[in-house]
């Protein structure tokens, strides 16, 4: 009987080497910085009368 064994091949790794997809948003802010209470704010404005007064 034949026993499979394969053999461990590791990928390169380079830190610095270019991303497929750029990072999200969400990745690039700091926690703490101001821009996310900002953000929250406008998430949580209430649009209604604007968008129904609109042509």
């Amino acid at each position: 009987m034949q026993t499979n064994k394969s053999k461990v091949v590791f990928k390169n790794y380079n830190f610095n080497q270019n991303l497929l997809l750029p990072p999200s948003q969400e990745e690039l802010i700091d926690p703490n910085y101001s821009v996310r209470v900002v953000n929250q704010v406008i998430d949580n404005l209430n649009l209604d009368a604007i968008i129904t007064s609109s042509p």
